[in-house]
């Protein structure tokens, strides 16, 4: 260094000599001139010696478990991270400020913090002053970690964690960990069975395991799987917080599993990380969503552009039992020219309602000066009748052609999709509908709104909820909150190799969320799904598989279309 100093010294000189040797000669004054004075060179300022970084965890002691080899090596480890700090056991009283390793004995948090670890994994938490640093097996996983931080330090109720590849990153029900819980069921083999799915989800899930006993213990923080509320329905779930824990209970005691499954499907595989139950007088909702198959995409099988914003796409999914399904998409992005309709035979009226494919509608639908981008079936209709009416809503163009009920609209256990005259699509059920409906310039009828606000609504149809609940092909409709339409078609029934069974409505509700909807609507499907675009070549054509193995006769149906371009 001072050799360095003596060198850089040596060049300042060699420079000051160069500046002031080398300089050209100065001009001559002239007479009468006042000479100017120099300015006098500024001071320039020393530099502040940078004072050296504080330790963190400067005055800890690190304390690790007796009797743990493990906790001991990672302890000495740390305290030498952390700037050879004291090293102690646990048969050491208590001080101000420590560092934990391991279970230890005599410490408030102890034994709590010792439950956080995943798996194989670790925890390091700064809880009142103090660090605590557990892990499920070795710690030098844990030592490491904590030689990464040791620098900076970790603020008062900060966390690090190891890297897993479960479902959440943490979860708590009331303000208390998961980790922190017993699962307790009540008598009988229904809520035994239905505890004992929540254990082993749970460890395969979130890589807790949580102990498992009947209700009644004296456990500190419990879930509690068994109960029934007379109020609920039997398709009804409820979460209650009670003291100590919360409570998962059903409308009947049979479906005590299906509301353990419900539970799970609900909070911990709906896509958040970091899960919190916490309402205050509890939360109920539909028992449907145990019926989430785990639908993954497998195959792309065709994929085309329709027309600008207007694009359609096949391919193949599977779920976790390997059962295929075949799945038909169509999305319309909002400000393309498109427009979204219902549609009917041209003979079609409300006294005599007429049937036609969704192939024939569509091409019927074309005319001088507009053009069909695509078409499939919608509204629920009386089948094999001499009536052939909707059972729900149908306007058309404004005009009401559904027949029943109050005001014509049709059966108020049925929802519905519109575009009002600004052309805006709208999903609702009955009650919205008899206040809206005169704002509605297309309407079609269906059951089972599947998304609401983003989130999965309901499938049940009320008096038949086994159809939601079996796969069958089916037909939906939804939008996005910029105004987007996705329609979906599922083909069912084994109609082709790649087709499978068809999909329940909760997979069918996944799927719209999944293309990032708020609303979407089941339509009729069976036989009666038909999903038809407009080729590359110009033409209409069918491009699913019917289960009828042939084109149904329906009653009315959904249309995008444009002005015929020149």
């Amino acid at each position: 260094m001072k050799k360095f100093l003596r060198f850089t010294a040596m060049l300042a000189l060699a420079s000051a000599f160069c500046f002031a040797g080398c300089a050209a000669p100065a001009e001559e004054e002239k007479p009468g001139t006042t000479p100017e004075t120099p300015e006098t060179p500024e001071t320039p300022e020393t530099p502040e010696t940078p004072e050296p970084e504080a330790n963190p965890f400067e005055g800890y002691t690190v304390v690790y478990e007796a009797d743990n080899a493990s906790a001991e090596s990672a302890a000495r480890s740390i305290a030498q991270a952390a700037g050879d700090l004291t090293v102690a056991s646990d048969a050491a009283s208590a001080g101000d400020k420590e560092i934990l390793v391991g279970e230890v004995g005599g410490r408030e948090y102890s034994d709590y913090l010792s439950l956080f670890p995943r798996e194989g994994g670790w925890d390091i938490s700064a809880i009142d002053g103090d660090v605590y640093v557990t892990a499920d097996g070795a710690y030098e996983q844990a030592a490491e970690a904590f030689a990464e931080i040791a620098s900076e330090g970790l603020a008062e109720d900060a966390s690090v964690v190891s890297e897993n590849d479960y479902l959440t990153d943490s979860a708590r029900i009331g303000n208390v960990p998961l980790c922190c819980y017993t699962i307790t069921y009540t008598p009988g083999d229904a809520a035994s069975s239905a505890a004992a799915y929540l254990q082993e989800w749970f460890e395969e899930n979130t890589g807790y395991s949580l102990p498992l006993a009947e209700a009644g213990g004296e456990e500190e923080y419990t879930l509690l799987v068994g109960g029934t509320q007379a109020e609920l329905g039997e398709q009804d779930c409820a979460v209650e917080l009670i003291a100590g824990g919360a409570a998962i209970c059903a409308g009947a005691a049979d479906e005590v599993r299906h509301s353990a499954e419900s539970f799970v499907a609900h909070f911990f595989r709906s896509g958040e990380t970091d899960v919190r139950i916490t309402s205050e007088g509890g939360l109920s909702y539909k028992c449907w969503e145990y019926l989430d198959t785990d639908y993954v995409r497998t195959q792309t099988y065709e994929t085309q552009t329709i027309a600008e914003g207007v694009t359609y796409e096949k391919y193949g999914m599977k779920n976790a039992d390997g059962d295929p399904m075949l799945v038909y998409v169509l999305e319309a992005k909002a400000g393309s020219g498109w427009q979204v309709r219902s549609a009917v035979h041209p003979d079609y009226t409300q006294k005599r309602p007429k049937l036609s494919t969704v192939l024939e509608t569509a091409q019927l639908t074309e005319s001088w000066n507009t053009e069909v981008l695509f078409a499939c079936n919608s509204g629920f209709f009386f089948m094999n009748t001499a009536i052939n009416r909707p059972e729900g809503v149908l306007i058309v163009d404004g005009e009401m052609l559904s027949s029943a009920g109050q005001n014509n609209l049709g059966d108020s256990r049925f929802n519905f999709f519109g575009v009002t005259y600004d052309g805006e699509p709208v999903i609702g059920d009955y009650t919205e509908l008899s206040a809206t409906y005169q704002d509605l310039r297309y309407a079609v009828a269906g059951r089972g709104e599947l998304l609401r606000g983003g989130e999965l609504h309901d499938i049940s149809y009320g008096w038949s909820d086994s159809l939601g609940e079996n796969t069958h092909p089916r037909t939906a409709v939804g939008y996005r909150e910029n105004g987007d339409i996705v329609i979906i078609v599922v083909d069912g029934r084994y109609v082709a190799e790649e087709a499978g069974p068809g999909a329940n409505l909760c997979d069918l509700a996944l799927l719209f969320k999944s293309y990032g909807c708020v609303s979407a609507l089941n339509c009729d499907g069976g036989g009666s799904s038909t999903f038809v675009v407009r080729g590359e070549d110009g033409t209409l054509a069918v491009k699913n598989n019917p289960s009828d193995g042939h084109l149904r006769l329906v009653g009315d149906c959904i249309v995008i279309v444009r002005e015929k371009q020149a």
